[in-house]
Order: structure tokens, then sequence, then C-alpha cells
């Protein structure tokens, strides 16, 4: 059980990450600026980080996880709402991995700001394996509150339960909000 003295430094972070968030895609929307050939940008992000994760035992390739550098998710929030796009594309793939997805979905989360929410719901269809809607739920966290508690409160209640319980997780330790019924 994490501590209550932890979980209050966890959230102050998290509430850090998010007023940063919020402060650079204020200072992005007031220099907008078109990036040109934004699908291959973003696709050439996602390629670095998923080739640190590969390896091979033998004649058996093998992917591990490895989260983005903070050179990359610097990159992606300079391409900006340009990158939501080719993020998307990610999820809309059946030929995608779970990891590529995650990948996207936490890219996207990076982005924040209310345009990323249409992906995120996406990324939160009951056909998507769970760690991508959990990372889907993660990602909900730089969005809005207002949109962003809706649909937490709708994963409460996915047949998954750890998507379930990481819609509790978000809503009572986060939000600090009563269990949904």
């Amino acid at each position: 059980m994490i501590s209550h003295k932890f979980a209050l430094i966890v959230r102050r972070i998290v509430l850090s990450g998010i007023i940063f968030l919020q402060i650079a895609s204020v200072a992005q929307s007031t220099s907008a600026q078109q990036v040109p050939n934004a699908d291959a940008t973003v696709a050439a992000i996602m390629d670095e980080i998923l080739k640190r994760g590969e390896g091979q035992v033998g004649d058996i390739k093998t992917y591990t996880w490895v989260p983005p550098s903070s050179q990359e998710i610097q990159r992606i929030k300079d391409i900006g709402h340009d990158a939501i796009a080719p993020l998307s594309k990610v999820l809309e793939s059946p030929t995608r991995r779970s990891f590529q997805q995650t990948l996207a979905v936490k890219l996207l989360g990076e982005i924040g700001g209310a345009d990323i929410i249409p992906p995120l719901e996406q990324a939160l269809q009951h056909d998507k394996p769970n760690s991508v809607r959990i990372a889907a739920l993660v990602a909900l966290l730089n969005v809005p509150d207002e949109a962003a508690l809706p649909i937490i409160r709708n994963a409460f209640h996915d047949s998954d339960a750890a998507v379930a319980q990481r819609a509790k997780d978000l809503l009572t330790d986060y939000y600090h909000l009563p269990v949904p019924q």
C-alpha cells in the first residue's frame, strides 16, 4: 500500500508536470507553425525509441520496453499538434503491435491538451490490449479535467480488471474522488 505522504509527493510531481504541459501548450499554440512532413518525423522518432529496445537471443528477435528519452519527448513536443495525426494512425493500424501503440499513446500524453482526446478514446476501445488502454488513462491526466473525468469514470466499469483498477486509482488517488457506483 502506498503511504499517504508518498502519494502526496507523487501528486505534486504529476501536478507540476501538468502545469508545465499546460504552459508549454499555451506557448506552443501562440507560436504554432506547420511542421513539414510531420508523419515522417514522428515515425523517425518512434523508430529511434523502438530500436533501442530491440535485441536478439540466438535466432529470436526480442523487444524490451524502453521509455522515450527527454530529448525525444522534447522533439515530439516541438512538433506539437502536428504530431497528433501521425500518432493516431499508429492506433488505427491493425498491424501495429501493442508496444508500438502504447508508445504512441504515451507520446500523445506528452503533447497534452484537448486535441488528444479523440485518439485516446480510440485507444480505450475494448479491441485494444489493456497495456494500451492503461497508458491512455494515464495520458488523460494531461487533458482538461472536465473532459478527462467522464472518460476515466467510464473506464472504471471496464471488463478488464487491470484497466478498471487503474481508472479507480486515478479517480481516488489522483483526483481524490469517491469510488464510482
